[in-house]
């Protein structure tokens, strides 16, 4: 289960938690092993042996390194001959210090993504099987090295034969696959952005390169995303069916047109506009956490999906704090309710998706429930062909509106966990290897 800073709730009821083996904070930049041994900044969520508490007793803490965005840049200069020994005892030593069980190397991604090829993907491509060893052998015994990859053929840039995989798979001790985000920003039309058939695919192309099955978790998002669809499209009957308002700028920087939407009180349930607002002194606004305060921004300034003011279109467009000041688009926390209560089944992919048409412009949600949980579970996560060494998610937090989807991971493990005893095959669930 990642946790990550910017969604770092935390349920303090420990039966919601329990069954988590793996607990992955997130994100560190790998630059800043590239030189020094003596790193030391503040933790990511909180120290590791006060994370400790929230989890069943021996749950592992791991540490993520890289991530969306600048951060996996990082990779391609560590990585090189030059500095991946260093880099590799920095880390290893760091680890040690702060108390970490395993580290989650999570580059997005090695020889690029499709959209975007580095100069130097050939050399990424290389080396990435290179670090992995270097870390690896740099860890103390006993401490683990995990990745995270991609599920779309286009992020696999690093897995092109099973003979070019091999010693990755050796090396590493488990592999998220980012079953997720399969429409993004990028997209030319809309999809699903996580389905049943695509996380089948990504795992079976996986299997096809030679990772063991037991290896494999398959990776769940609490979370939805909506794009903004052209006003030329009328044809709403199938999830595929419309162009996306182009999300990016040429350079490939986000232009608020398309977002995500995380499974929050304060966007699932999102408490009532207090009845009187009062101007804010402190730029502060909206709703913290799951609690609406009275203060609200000056005319012409927005309240940000983060609770502070301003008029940019950060603060104006992705769900802009309706009532609380200005807002310049469309109420996306008001559209994924309706997308809830009126959403579309794709039954053969197995996925959510509506088209609000209420909305100018009109928003296309994708999104699954735990019912579409279930299927993953049943028809990929246990399959007899190739059963898989365990599930893992994006992230605690932003599931804390009923922790819905843990509890349903907790409740499919489970199941899997009694059927393998009964089988005389498993281990209880606290004691399973690979269920992070």
């Amino acid at each position: 289960m990642y946790i990550d800073e910017w969604h770092p709730m935390i349920p303090d009821n420990r039966t919601i938690t329990a069954g988590i083996t793996h607990v992955i904070m997130a994100f560190i930049d790998p630059k800043n092993f590239s030189t020094t041994t003596d790193y030391s900044p503040s933790p990511v969520i909180m120290q590791v042996q006060d994370l400790r508490h929230h989890f069943d007793n021996g749950t592992k803490i791991g540490i993520a390194l890289g991530g969306w965005g600048s951060f996996s840049d990082g990779f391609s200069d560590v990585a090189t001959e030059q500095y991946r020994a260093g880099f590799s005892a920095n880390l290893a030593q760091w680890m040690d210090r702060q108390g970490y069980d395993f580290v989650d190397i999570d580059w997005e991604y090695p020889g690029g993504n499709g959209a975007s090829q580095p100069s130097n993907a050939t050399a990424d491509i290389e080396n990435f099987p290179l670090l992995l060893d270097a870390i690896k052998k740099a860890l103390k015994p006993g401490k683990s090295v995990s990745i995270s990859v991609a599920a779309t053929p286009i992020g696999m840039g690093a897995f092109k034969s099973a003979e070019k995989t091999k010693s990755t798979w050796e090396t590493v001790d488990f592999v998220t696959i980012m079953a997720y985000d399969y429409v993004n920003r990028a997209s030319k039309r809309t999809g699903h952005h996580t389905d049943v058939e695509g996380s089948k695919a990504a795992v079976q192309r996986y299997i096809d390169l030679g990772l063991p099955p037991e290896k494999i978790n398959l990776g769940f998002p609490f979370y939805a995303k909506w794009f903004q669809v052209e006003d030329n499209c009328h044809n709403l009957t199938t999830p595929d069916s419309c162009e996306i308002v182009p999300a990016q700028d040429a350079d490939g920087a986000d232009n608020y047109k398309s977002g995500v939407l995380t499974f929050e009180m304060k966007n699932v349930q999102p408490p009532p506009l207090p009845a009187s607002l009062e101007l804010t002194v402190d730029a502060t606004c909206g709703v913290h956490n799951n609690t609406a305060t009275t203060k609200k921004c000056a005319d012409g300034y927005c309240c940000s999906q983060d609770g502070w003011c301003g008029n940019t279109t950060a603060h104006c467009l992705p769900l802009c704090q309706t009532g609380y000041g200005e807002c310049r688009g469309p109420d996306a926390i008001a559209s994924f309710k309706r997308a809830r209560e009126n959403f579309k089944y794709d039954e053969g992919k197995g996925a959510l998706w509506y088209f609000d048409e209420t909305t100018s412009p009109r928003l296309f949600w994708t999104w699954e429930n735990t019912d579409l949980m279930s299927r993953k579970f049943d028809e990929i996560v246990n399959s007899p062909a190739n059963k898989l060494g365990g599930v893992a998610a994006w992230s605690l937090g932003e599931n804390s509106a009923g922790w819905m989807h843990v509890l349903q991971m907790q409740n499919m493990t489970r199941l899997r966990s009694s059927d393998n005893q009964s089988e005389g095959e498993g281990m209880g669930i606290g004691e399973c290897p690979r269920l992070p």
